[in-house]
């Protein structure tokens, strides 16, 4: 079987309640290709987890000055993120239980730093790298709201 022979098209993902998102939430993200937003983390825990990157990034010095990539396999700290139930549950309700991390992108630009890479218009978003199915679990903030949470987006065909 080569690369050519594999199907990566958009399969819906079955809509159904699931461990964390309801039926027309998924359905949502079927039609519209995202679901959000969905807290995860609440105050005190985003702050505990804000101090432990302000921390990485400064031990890092120059390399960690904009932000930390593909350290989830390296730091503990990352990985216990990235497998956390309360993230994984949104995600295998839309793709199954079969879940791989395999990088991780946290981005930080400082005051006064000029920003490296595109910026979205309409939105601002941090995405992980595509999968190859087209899906991706994004970093998503609205626009003037400043409400912060995590969304799932699909890429459009």
């Amino acid at each position: 079987m080569t690369v050519q022979d594999i199907d990566l098209g958009f399969r819906p993902a079955p809509e159904r309640d699931g461990k964390r998102l309801r039926a027309d939430q998924i359905a949502h993200y079927n039609e519209r290709g995202f679901v959000q937003p969905f807290d995860v983390f609440g105050a005190r825990e985003i702050a505990r987890i804000r101090a432990y990157f302000d921390r990485l990034m400064a031990d890092l010095g120059e390399a960690g000055d904009y932000g930390i990539n593909c350290y989830q396999a390296r730091m503990a700290g990352i990985w216990d993120i990235a497998t956390d139930p309360r993230i994984l549950d949104h995600v295998e309700d839309i793709v199954g239980p079969d879940i791989v991390c395999w990088a991780s992108a946290i981005l930080s630009k400082k005051p006064g730093r000029r920003a490296r890479g595109a910026v979205a218009s309409g939105c601002e978003f941090l995405e992980a790298h595509p999968r190859a199915d087209g899906d991706r679990l994004a970093r998503h903030r609205r626009r003037g709201r400043g409400k912060r949470g995590h969304a799932l987006h699909r890429r459009h065909p």
